[in-house]
C-alpha cells in the first residue's frame, strides 16, 4: 500500500504509517489482517504464531498443503525457539461464512 517516486518519500509513508484503504476487491478479514500488520506500534502488532493460527491463513493452508504435510511443515521451530501448536491447529477446508 505505499508508493513514493523516491525512497525518501517512501520512507517517510511508512513511518508515518498512513495508507489509503484496501480495496474492497479483498475480503473483511484480509484486509483486517492487514491493517494488523501495519500497525505503528511493534507490540500491538500480532506475531508470526498468531497470524499463522487466523481463520484467514487456515483456510488458505488447508487448501494448499494435506494434513500431513501440514503437520510436517508446522511441526518444527518457526521462529526464535518458540515451539508452535500449528502442527494441531484445526484447518477447515471450507472459508468461514
Amino acid at each position: 500500500p505505499f508508493d513514493a517516486s523516491n525512497l525518501h518519500g517512501l520512507v517517510l509513508k511508512i513511518i508515518r504509517g498512513v495508507y489509503p484503504p484496501i480495496s474492497a476487491n479483498f475480503s473483511p478479514n484480509l484486509k483486517n489482517l492487514v491493517t494488523l500488520l501495519l500497525t505503528k506500534k511493534p507490540q500491538s502488532r500480532p506475531s508470526i504464531n498468531q497470524v499463522l493460527t487466523m481463520p484467514v491463513l487456515t483456510t488458505r493452508i488447508a487448501t494448499f498443503l494435506d494434513d500431513n504435510t501440514r503437520k510436517d511443515e508446522f511441526s518444527h521451530t518457526i521462529l526464535h525457539g518458540i515451539k508452535t501448536p500449528l502442527a494441531e491447529c484445526s484447518f477447515d477446508k471450507k472459508p468461514p461464512p
